[in-house]
């Protein structure tokens, strides 16, 4: 191990390397950082077993241990990261060395850069284009170099944190450049937690811009996904986040988490849209072509079967995509998945840069002052419908295209067309609503997940939509985020995903909790994810408790009666398909789901007369008259068996049809007309075996009959042999 502080290093084994190899490490590596950060580990260790040596009272022993071991477990894990350059060739590792490989960087030079861009544009617009571009660039390259500088450093200074947290409040630094320094932090902390950054990330959640304030939010969330067994260990750091600063911060982080759940649920939403919704909305809108009226006809009515088809069809489809789109799912990642090959997303910092319309790239589309086209701008800023780098996506698409195209898609890219952005009541409306907080951070987790998702090198950076997302689990957000009625909502989000173990892991806790969220539909979806989990008991007890606080509640009886039926509690099924009945009397199904329960527990004439309606209301129905004559064949009337099944042979008899007529043959003593059947049920079958498995399901009713297993093994040696 480290050989540094004794009982301190119980952790750190898997680094086995002594002292003197760990300060020869160091030094040849001219890791003067680490270096002086060992012997501050080494000297305040000492003086602590100094004291605790003198007998001295020290009331915050243990509080500095455990601080010790923390900091010596971050120095592992730099060294860690610092052995990793050296062999590994990942674009973060490849950065790294050649970031190292550099002079010293300063990040008050670059923030002071930052900062004098607004005096440097001021002044740039009275200049030809090629100066303006020129400078444009200079400011991005600041930009950038700065993101990944802050990307790659394991460890900031005192002074380095407090240099960007002041940048991070510096209104002469652009919006969209803080942004980027939230996400180069949140970044880094992927990679390795510095409690430093984690700090400054969490003081930032406060922050008096939405903007700015919910990156990161959504970057705490994301950094405790990465690190959930570690980030406790830095409460400490977390501090910002209590109720105490702010009153509104457990909502804010539960809104994040529901919407970073949603996020893991991208995959299925994009599969719906390109296997569902989108097919049917394209097959329909040709429909709708051929029923729209000529210009001559326009006072002729269209055919109401028509419009009530496709149109209806269409408009549910729309609804759909509307409804996923206004619950904050992704409905746009495979429109966008191809359009991020430009040469804009080479850059990695790019990916997650605010839609700014005076970045070179779009520059020239809405000119320095941005009012070259001022639709198109004010469709991507306040349209709230595409994350930012789609936004980007978007201008490289349209930039290639002739103007009238450019309208069309426009057009169709937006609910109500372009004359919404002229309208301005309209217009406000749609800006307040994209400056909503939950639509910023859902527009930023996007950028994240393409980001994830699309970038070439995404296999490299481990990806967080892809871990087990439970914040409410971590118990350094316990406080904010382990109050029923938050966890009440993840529940349902996660219900919505079928994503049931969860679900019902997070319902037994709220059940205990005795809250409000407590009520019959409770009990039905609580019910339901047992039912789904073959928790039958479980599932039977929640379906009750919904019925007495709900009684008569269709749904709940159904699932009441399946149940019960496949825990093989026939009388309690039948009890609840009765109930059923009442609300239902001519539904066959029902009656057929009595008679079987009732079959079951051999009160077979009550079994009939269920049966007999079923066939008085629908004497067509096969599975009707196939209970009819299998009932009868259990009740050991034969005669009246018979009738029924020769019904059944007279119309679409199946493998199984042939089997019950060859055991109602052999108990009626016709030992040739048996194997016949029989022999009709197995050429049917696909195989032997298929008959023999079928055969055998019925070997115990057979038995209670007077069949022995003898006499059944020679019937199907009868009935396969040539």
């Amino acid at each position: 191990t480290l050989n540094a502080p004794v009982g301190m290093l119980e952790d750190l084994k898997k680094y086995s390397m002594s002292k003197s190899q760990v300060e020869a490490l160091l030094d040849g590596a001219k890791l003067y950082r680490l270096k002086a950060k060992l012997d501050e580990v080494r000297t305040s260790y000492g003086y602590m077993l100094s004291y605790m040596r003198q007998g001295a009272e020290d009331e915050n022993r243990r509080h500095l241990y455990r601080q010790l071991k923390t900091m010596l477990r971050m120095l592992a894990e730099q060294i860690r990261l610092w052995q990793q350059d050296q062999t590994e060739n990942t674009f973060y590792h490849t950065m790294r060395k050649v970031i190292a490989g550099r002079s010293p960087y300063r990040i008050d030079e670059a923030i002071n850069r930052l900062a004098e861009f607004a005096d440097e544009l001021a002044v740039c617009q009275l200049m030809p284009r090629a100066n303006q571009i020129e400078i444009l660039k200079k400011h991005e390259q600041t930009a950038r170099d700065l993101f990944l500088n802050t990307w790659c450093n394991s460890g900031w200074t005192v002074a380095e944190q407090a240099v960007m947290g002041q940048a991070l409040t510096d209104e002469a630094i652009t919006i969209a450049d803080r942004c980027l320094m939230v996400s180069a932090i949140t970044l880094s902390l992927m990679q390795y937690l510095d409690p430093l950054k984690l700090s400054l990330l969490a003081d930032t959640c406060r922050h008096a811009d939405t903007r700015i304030s919910q990156r990161a939010l959504v970057g705490v969330a994301l950094v405790a996904i990465n690190h959930p067994d570690t980030i406790g260990q830095h409460a400490d750091a977390l501090i910002s986040l209590s109720t105490i600063f702010d009153s509104g911060m457990a909502r804010k982080l539960n809104t994040i988490y529901l919407q970073l759940l949603r996020a893991q649920g991208t995959e299925g939403v994009d599969k719906k849209m390109r296997e569902e919704i989108i097919p049917e909305m394209m097959k329909n809108v040709g429909n709708l072509g051929k029923f729209a009226p000529k210009l001559d006809e326009e006072e002729e009515e269209q055919n109401p079967e028509w419009k009530n088809d496709a149109h209806a069809q269409f408009e549910d489809k729309l609804r759909q995509m509307s409804e996923l789109q206004q619950a904050g799912a992704d409905v746009y990642i495979s429109t966008f998945a191809a359009l991020k090959t430009y040469p804009f997303f080479h850059e990695l910092s790019n990916w997650l840069l605010p839609f700014d319309p005076l970045h070179s790239s779009v520059v020239d589309m809405f000119g320095i002052d941005g009012k070259a086209d001022n639709r198109l701008l004010q469709m991507l800023l306040y349209g709230g419908a595409f994350c930012d780098s789609d936004k980007y996506s978007l201008c490289f698409t349209m930039n290639m295209m002739p103007k009238e195209g450019r309208d069309a898609l426009l057009a169709q890219l937006t609910d109500q067309g372009m004359d919404a952005f002229e309208d301005e009541g309209r217009m406000m409306g749609m800006k307040q609503y994209a400056e909503r907080p939950e639509v910023i951070g859902n527009g930023y987790i996007q950028d994240l997940y393409r980001f994830f998702k699309l970038h070439p090198r995404c296999k490299e950076f481990k990806n967080p939509f892809t871990q087990t997302i439970a914040l409410h689990r971590l118990p350094v957000f316990d406080e904010l985020l382990n109050v029923p009625e938050y966890v009440k909502q993840v529940a349902d989000l996660l219900f919505g995903q079928e994503r049931y173990e969860e679900v019902f892991e997070l319902y037994i806790g709220l059940e205990k909790e005795e809250c409000d969220a407590i009520n019959a539909d409770f009990y039905r979806r609580f019910g339901y994810c047992a039912q789904k989990l073959k928790q039958y008991s479980k599932a039977i007890e929640c379906y009750e408790r919904a019925d007495l606080m709900q009684p008569n509640h269709l749904w709940t009886l159904r699932r009441l009666a399946t149940c019960c039926r496949l825990k093989e509690r026939y009388e309690e099924a039948a009890h609840y398909y009765r109930q059923i009945e009442e609300f239902e009397p001519e539904n066959t199904q029902v009656l057929l789901q009595i008679a079987g329960c009732l079959a079951n527990s051999k009160q077979y004439e009550e079994a009939l007369s269920s049966l007999k309606k079923a066939y008085f209301l629908d004497a067509s129905n096969l599975k009707i008259v196939r209970a009819l004559a299998w009932c009868y064949f259990l009740q050991g009337n034969y005669k009246q068996a018979s009738k029924y099944t020769l019904q059944v042979l007279d119309a679409q008899p199946d493998a199984a049809d042939y089997l019950n007529a060859g055991h109602l043959a052999w108990m009626m003593n016709d030992v040739r007309q048996a194997v016949d059947y029989y022999r009709q049920a197995a050429s049917v079958c696909t195989n032997r075996e298929e008959f023999i498995q079928l055969f055998n399901k019925d070997a115990e009713t057979l038995l209670q009959r007077g069949v022995t297993e003898e006499d059944m093994a020679l019937m199907k040696e009868l009935t396969i042999s040539n």
